[in-house]
């Protein structure tokens, strides 16, 4: 081994052993390169050691000791005054009912990460091995005991290790024909968004929450509804009518719930009209005269419509008409055979390109429609040409075998003159789909049939568009929402006397209506996960999914947080009790010091990540989601709590100022579907600008022409604790800066990195795609320059020993590999500007013990030192005196 150090690195008078090792990687550049720089690091899920990677003292003991929370000025205060931010974590379905002898080992060690509150998640699920509701039962009525009881000693754990408890009510819950309602295994997935309105799973809702909140905890002495540790209650996880309106969910139901909501609908519209004239009066008083047929073809030529197979395995044809048009419409049938699907329903589509829509105009799609057996198609509008974005329209539609008008009207935006183009997406399973009659024309004209009379209640359910009918639909849906969100917290917080923070659902589940429906409640919440794993052929296929596998460092959008921040409602405090960039992407370790950098810069209230998993010794992560054997997560804790809960990276002092009345959102999701994008036209929300900037939004009945005030303040870059650089030119990096903490993860191999006080320099080569994280924080809340126990964080990827990727790196299948997982340490030079005169660097392993050490001399103020993979770890503890 050669010891001569190379020229361009500058060493202290003092090399370690470990140190050495980096020279000789260096000269062995490619043969490292391509062996990779993986070492053991596993992390006991039963370790609640101190050492310096505890964090435990961010969180008093025990959680609610200083009394309830409540939601003051936009944020969460407990009774003393104190403001209180989470860093959370999801536990669900078994793994929130843990042994007793468990549930001792995770609360300890969650505490000793940090976390300072588990979201219970999945406890009323029907797939997972334990569920808070009695199975042997044929109703979902009464609660398992030995399961509560497992969840009582949980909780009161969490409690005893200062970690509050988020109750989530309606997750995964399958009402049952003994529950008295029929045809349930015929509604979406846990009985949603029906259990938004029919009467009887509203009750059952109530029932539930009423048995689960007022039971006395035997281990706290206190009943749910009465505990300061239980900081949050959910009442109906991840659920819209809206959004499953603009979907075509709610055109499927059966027709027991089709009725209720039917019946629902007419007596909104006689509150609204009273009568059937001034219903007429009222839908036709803003129609726009059609103009001319869009879609013509001259006699003789080809048809205009493409059929496209887009992605293999895709197939399909056109075929010979099996049918008649029907009575009364002229004109050809298109039929369509589709013979194999792909993994997308755009993978197949029969559109017509070529069209010129103008922006801001509005326009009817018509068209018949029947297929071969009950199924939905989707239409849409968008450019026929990269990167063929949507341009207003996109929404499913519901088919049956018999032949039916369909109209939907849309407001064009962002159109490309003679490269717009209108059409169906077919893929989504094999078949046969029949289209006649169909007509493009500008403006919308409503039809309202002699034979409907609203004194009868006989008026259908419509959809969300541009007409007077779609636009009260629109309305019908945000307030029926609103019922049952304002019906559901009456109950619990009058009749049950709950007293914990309390939200109906996830703010982004009903996109811009969402945000109407969360106003009343007292805080908001969204979920996000950045390149969530699809499933092409059979949902949750674990031998058959993939992901793109990029970084979100760098997306110049902004990711994630180009929505999440977006959602943020001025004067409500705001979370994320859902957030995930999942395994096995060779990014992931970005998550971590994203989330919680970026949280603190908007002046966020918390985050969870999703979730922490159920390993007990095997020392691997074995899916996408569990955070508690993965290092590329848990190893970057201690630095994230500390730059979220201690407030190290200060919220950004430059605010972008969004503003609408209520009825303007009610318009917007007419016209533009359930993107929140819609509330912030004309502002340009990009990486550079989160970064640079905090996003909050007014919700209020103000005169529109206020609207025109809107507040943008500008950038000021000298004053933001992020730095955000995107580019295809640039090296991407993202990194957060203050005095106790300093962070930059991206691709920083090749070059070195100066966070002022802070610099790491990392050799082109040394990980895969130059892709690194790398931070430090004081242990002693003093700024890195004064302290006396500083945290250096640095690695790369995350993987399981023999992990098997797919040739193009975007899956793993089932092939996750065995323990113990290994993390991709760094090699580099770092320097830290101290005032001490000496240093001791301990290399710690998956506990945070130390593995011996080495002493330092500083020079000039400039603590110089070499890490690399012969050290064996992603953590070192510096020790300054």
């Amino acid at each position: 081994m050669d010891k001569k150090p190379a020229k361009r690195f500058r060493l202290t008078p003092h090399i370690p052993l470990f140190a050495l090792a980096f020279f000789s990687l260096v000269v062995s550049r490619s043969a490292f390169a391509q062996s990779g720089s993986f070492v053991p690091f596993a992390m006991p899920w039963d370790d609640s050691s101190k050492s310096p990677t505890d964090a435990s003292s961010l969180n008093p003991v025990p959680a609610g000791v200083n009394g309830r929370l409540s939601a003051k000025n936009g944020h969460f205060y407990d009774e003393k005054g104190t403001r209180v931010r989470f860093v959370g974590v999801n536990i669900a379905a078994d793994a929130a009912f843990p042994t007793h002898a468990d549930a001792v080992k995770i609360a300890a060690r969650l505490h000793k990460y940090g976390f300072n509150i588990v979201r219970l998640h999945h406890m009323d699920t029907d797939w997972a091995k334990t569920s808070l509701i009695d199975r042997t039962i044929d109703d979902t009525q009464h609660l398992n005991k030995e399961a509560l009881e497992r969840l009582d000693y949980f909780v009161a754990q969490l409690k005893k290790n200062g970690v509050y408890a988020n109750i989530n009510l309606k997750v995964s819950r399958v009402f049952k024909i003994g529950d008295g309602l029929p045809d349930t295994d015929k509604l979406g997935y846990a009985c949603k968004p029906v259990d938004y309105f029919d009467p009887k799973m509203i009750a059952l809702q109530r029932k539930y929450a009423q048995d689960l909140l007022t039971h006395v905890n035997p281990y706290t002495k206190s009943r749910y509804v009465d505990d300061p540790a239980v900081a949050v209650v959910e009442m109906n996880n991840e659920n819209t009518l809206i959004g499953n309106n603009w979907f075509g969910s709610l055109g499927g139901l059966p027709d027991y719930y089709r009725k209720e909501l039917a019946e629902r609908w007419n007596g909104w519209l006689k509150l609204k009209y009273k009568t059937t004239a001034a219903l007429t009066k009222g839908w036709t008083a803003n129609d726009i005269p059609l103009g001319p047929n869009l879609i013509r073809r001259a006699p003789g030529t080809p048809s205009p419509w493409v059929l496209e197979n887009n992605t293999a395995p895709a197939d399909s044809a056109l075929i010979t008409p099996p049918a008649s048009p029907p009575p009364g419409v002229r004109g050809r049938i298109y039929s369509i055979g589709i013979k194999k699907v792909g993994g997308q329903n755009w993978h197949i589509q029969y559109n017509l390109p070529g069209l010129t829509f103008k922006d801001g105009e509005t326009y009817s799609f018509n068209f018949y429609a029947k297929a071969d057996k009950n199924r939905k198609i989707s239409i849409n509008a968008s450019t026929d040409r990269t990167d063929y974005h949507n341009i207003g329209l996109g929404e499913e539609v519901s088919l049956t075998t018999e032949w039916a008008t369909h109209t939907v009207s849309f407001r064009a935006s962002k159109t490309d003159a003679g490269h717009d183009r209108v059409g169906f997406f077919l893929g989504d399973e094999i078949g046969r789909v029949d289209l006649c009659g169909i007509s493009l024309m500008s403006g919308v004209v409503t039809h309202l049939p002699d034979s409907l009379v609203l004194e009868a209640g006989n008026i259908p359910a419509y959809r969300s568009d541009e007409s007077a009918q779609g636009k009260d639909w629109t309305s019908f849906l945000v307030d029926l929402e609103g019922d049952y969100s304002a019906g559901m917290s009456r109950f619990l917080k009058e009749e049950l006397k709950l007293k914990s923070m309390l939200i109906c659902s996830q703010a982004n589940f009903g996109g811009v209506a969402g945000v109407v429906r969360e106003a009343n409640n007292d805080f908001i919440d969204t979920h996000s996960y950045w390149q969530h794993p699809s499933f092409p052929h059979k949902e949750w296929d674990p031998n058959d999914w993939s992901i793109p596998n990029t970084g979100m460092f760098e997306a110049a959008s902004g990711g994630t947080f180009n929505e999440l921040a977006q959602y943020r409602i001025a004067g409500k405090p705001y979370t994320v009790s859902e957030y995930m960039h999942p395994a096995p992407n060779d990014y992931q370790a970005e998550c971590v010091p994203m989330i919680a950098a970026f949280a603190a810069a908007q002046d966020w209230d918390g985050f969870y990540l999703f979730d922490y998993g159920m390993d007990r010794g095997s020392k691997k992560f074995t899916n996408y989601f569990a955070i508690d054997a993965n290092p590329a997560k848990m190893a970057l804790m201690p630095m994230a709590v500390r730059i979220f809960l201690r407030g190290d990276i200060k919220p950004n002092s430059k605010e972008i100022i969004g503003g609408s009345t209520i009825n303007s959102v009610k318009e917007l999701i007419a016209k533009f579907g359930v993107n929140v994008g819609a509330l912030w036209s004309g502002v340009d929300v990009n990486a550079s600008s989160l970064a640079k900037n905090s996003f909050s939004y007014r919700l209020k009945e103000i005169d529109p022409t206020e609207l025109k005030n809107r507040t943008v303040r500008k950038n000021d870059p000298a004053n933001s604790p992020l730095n955000w650089q995107t580019g295809a030119n640039l090296p991407a990096f993202f990194e957060a800066n203050s005095a106790n903490s300093k962070m930059i993860l991206g691709k920083i191999g090749g070059r070195k990195s100066d966070l002022g006080g802070f610099s790491i320099e990392i050799p082109a080569g040394t990980s895969m795609h130059d892709f690194a994280v790398v931070s430090l924080t004081s242990l002693d809340n003093k700024p890195t320059y004064r302290s006396a126990s500083l945290l250096l964080t640095a690695l790369a990827r995350s993987e399981n020993q023999g992990m098997k990727w797919n040739a193009d790196r975007t899956s793993v299948g089932e092939q996750w590999g065995d323990g113990p997982t290994e993390a991709e340490a760094i090699t580099g030079i770092v320097a830290i500007n101290t005032s001490a005169k000496s240093a001791t660097i301990y290399p710690l392993d998956g506990t945070g013990k130390r593995m011996g050490s080495f002493i330092f001399k500083i020079s000039g103020g400039v603590l110089s030192f070499n890490i690399s993979p012969a050290s064996k770890t992603v953590w070192y503890e510096i020790a300054l005196n």
